[in-house]
This record gives C-alpha cells, sequence and structure tokens, in this order.
C-alpha cells in the first residue's frame, strides 16, 4: 500500500538515516534482548528496501531485498524459535 506524501520531502539517505539513529537510541536505552534488536533492525532494512522497490508484497520478498544472507526461512525462525 503506497499512502499519499504530505509534508516535505526526504531523501532515501534520510529515512534510512533516521530509522537507523531511532534503532539505535531504542536498543541503548531499553534493554531489549536479542530478539527484539533483530525485530529493529528487520523493520528498519525493510523500510529501506520498501523505499527502493515499493513493489514488494511478501515478507519473503522483503527479507530478500532487505539484504540479508540467510534464506527467509532462516530470519522467519528467528521468531518462531523464541515461541
Amino acid at each position: 500500500m503506497v499512502l499519499p506524501m504530505h509534508g516535505p520531502d526526504y531523501s532515501t539517505v534520510q529515512i534510512q538515516d533516521a530509522l537507523g539513529t531511532a534503532q539505535d537510541l531504542i536498543t541503548r536505552e531499553l534493554d531489549l534482548g536479542e530478539r527484539d534488536d533483530d525485530l529493529l533492525d528487520l523493520l528498519r532494512r525493510g523500510a529501506a528496501a520498501l523505499l527502493a522497490s515499493p513493489d514488494i508484497t511478501t515478507l519473503d520478498a522483503l527479507i530478500r531485498a532487505a539484504g540479508y544472507q540467510s534464506p527467509p526461512a532462516e530470519i522467519r525462525g528467528w521468531w518462531t524459535r523464541w515461541a
């Protein structure tokens, strides 16, 4: 789903930098475990992938586009193993 843009325009680099800084602040200030930190990283990398390829419609495609070296099934397993 593509939302209409309102307000100032930001470059992809600015958005990626803001997401990275937010992730760093959250992980530094909160006592997050590896599971939550990995999820924040997936969100940040996924958002960057969607900026580059807004036609991504599945989680597996998002994981591949986000540049992970591991296959999507392995990445998904990071959370299913924590149950």
